[in-house]
């Protein structure tokens, strides 16, 4: 018996959003290791506010 076609879209799109996910993370851990999180600048704002964002339109579909 195999994987019924919605269960394959459904993992699908799950492999595709930790992919999305994993790209995400690594951009902002290279963030953190160039620039800190020490000062409270607008930059350092931006990107972590995108990063949230970013984040959670990729879980929310």
């Amino acid at each position: 018996m195999g994987v019924p076609e919605e269960l394959r879209s459904l993992i699908g799109e799950l492999d595709s959003s930790i992919s999305v996910l994993s790209r995400i993370s690594e951009f902002y851990d290279e963030h953190v290791k160039k620039q800190g999180l020490k000062s409270n600048s607008i930059e350092n704002a931006i990107i972590l506010s995108d990063v949230f964002v970013s984040f959670y339109t990729c879980t929310e579909g």
